[in-house]
């Protein structure tokens, strides 16, 4: 069995597949399988991994017949390997030939960690570098308080879900949960169970392009991107996954408290996000209660009470600013 399972979800990647599947061709680390989760493209996805896994027996091709939303296939291409250790990576996306050789080599060296990843490079439609940001994200840090802040706050752009997993390490998550923002919280889960060791060079390049889905976050895209509704209140069902994340790690008392402290932290740091959220999910709600004329009669327009409101009022103690 390869030691290294990669999973590579899409749906009409035909622009920049070739690329990503050169890259991941070429490198170092060869004692790998790669398998393309293709969520029912109707451009020439099919063609183009068919074509590379004919000549390359590392590379697998399956296709879901209808399209079960980004996370779903997300998550299934994840259960379709069993290897010791796992990477997603995005169809859009560039990886130097080093990348996954320096990754395995930190796990390697770093049974404490988790996870390995390297810096990152930023480039454009055409592959030109645009430069190397600091997020200042500690994915290394000791304490799981500092680390779940650091990943649950929206000061950066989740690029470390590219990185390289033990496996079992992503099972005991929920996965990629059918919401926006959801990779903060597999993240956050992540960073919960141990440190993720960090190669000092920009060997994942991220491409930045008008037509990636993270750069779509108008509301209307979310339920495409989901194939479910969106939550209403989306940044307080965001926070009530983000306290479940917490109650349910293997943690001792101390840590727990700790990090009930960081929450509270985050909740003070995101007083807008949380006030335009619960104002919008009143508003949703509102708009379901009122009544709809059908046959002389008026029928409610749906339940009314955000599921968000629920969540966060189920989960979350009292004393926590809420």
């Amino acid at each position: 069995m390869p030691r290294l399972g990669i999973g590579l979800p899409v749906h009409n990647g035909e622009r920049y597949l070739p690329s990503v599947l050169d890259c991941l061709r070429r490198q170092t680390f060869t004692d790998f399988v790669v398998t393309v989760c293709d969520n029912a493209s109707t451009d020439a996805t099919a063609r183009i991994v068919r074509a590379v896994a004919a000549e390359d027996p590392r590379f697998r091709y399956v296709r879901n017949e209808t399209n079960i939303g980004a996370p779903g296939n997300f998550n299934r291409v994840f259960a379709l390997s069993d290897a010791e250790l796992y990477a997603w990576v995005a169809a859009d996306d560039e990886y130097d030939p080093a990348y996954f050789q320096r990754c395995v080599e930190l796990l390697d060296q770093r049974p404490d960690a988790i996870g390995a990843f390297t810096k990152v490079r930023l480039i454009d439609e055409a592959g030109t570098p645009l430069g190397v940001p600091d997020e200042l994200i500690r994915l290394d840090d000791p304490d799981p308080a500092v680390r779940f802040g650091d990943l649950a706050s929206f000061r950066h752009s989740c690029f470390s879900v590219f990185g390289v997993y033990r496996r079992a390490a992503i099972a005991r998550t929920r996965g990629l949960l059918p919401f926006w923002n959801a990779d903060r919280v597999l993240l956050a889960e992540l960073a919960l169970q141990g440190p993720v060791a960090v190669y000092p060079a920009p060997l994942y390049r991220n491409r930045q392009h008008t037509s990636r889905l993270t750069s779509r976050a108008a509301r209307r895209d979310i339920r495409d991107y989901t194939s479910e509704p969106a939550p209403r209140a989306l940044t307080w069902y965001y926070a009530s996954q983000l306290w479940k994340a917490i109650q349910a790690a293997d943690l001792d008392e101390a840590q727990r408290r700790r990090l009930q402290r960081a929450f509270a932290g985050w909740t003070v740091q995101n007083p807008g996000k949380l006030a335009r959220s619960a104002v919008r999910g009143a508003l949703e709600s509102a708009r379901d209660l009122r009544p709809v004329r059908r046959g002389g009669a008026a029928i409610s327009g749906g339940m009314g009470l955000s599921w968000a409101t629920l969540e966060l009022a189920s989960a979350l103690p009292s004393g926590l600013g809420f």
